[in-house]
């Protein structure tokens, strides 16, 4: 079939599909990832639940960290993100995320 080259027969049918779509079948396609799980619309209500304090949500204190709002994600609208997901969603909003400084015993 490909007499060209030695290839494993797998990867000629990797070539072979695209080709028969034409040219633009060869080009080249970004991937784009998974859907995100926040939609737009509760991503756009997120900063507008965090500005109501973290002591609104049972935490001491006024600090946003990648835990804190992975929760408070779950809790308002039933999503799960992993904290270091989340403390990437507070930088892309524009807000710093937060760590606790340490008490001196």
């Amino acid at each position: 079939m490909y007499t060209c080259c030695v290839i494993h027969p797998e990867t000629g049918h990797f070539w072979r599909v695209p080709a028969l779509e034409g040219e633009t079948g060869l080009h080249r396609r970004i991937a784009r990832g998974a859907e995100p799980r926040l939609g737009t619309s509760n991503r756009a209500r997120l900063p507008e639940v965090l500005a109501q304090g973290a002591p609104a949500f049972g935490y001491r204190g006024e600090i946003w960290n990648g835990r804190r709002v992975a929760q408070v994600i779950k809790r308002v609208f039933g999503v799960s993100y992993h904290p270091d997901h989340c403390s990437r969603l507070l930088q892309q909003m524009g807000w710093v995320a937060q760590k606790p400084s340490e008490q001196a015993c």
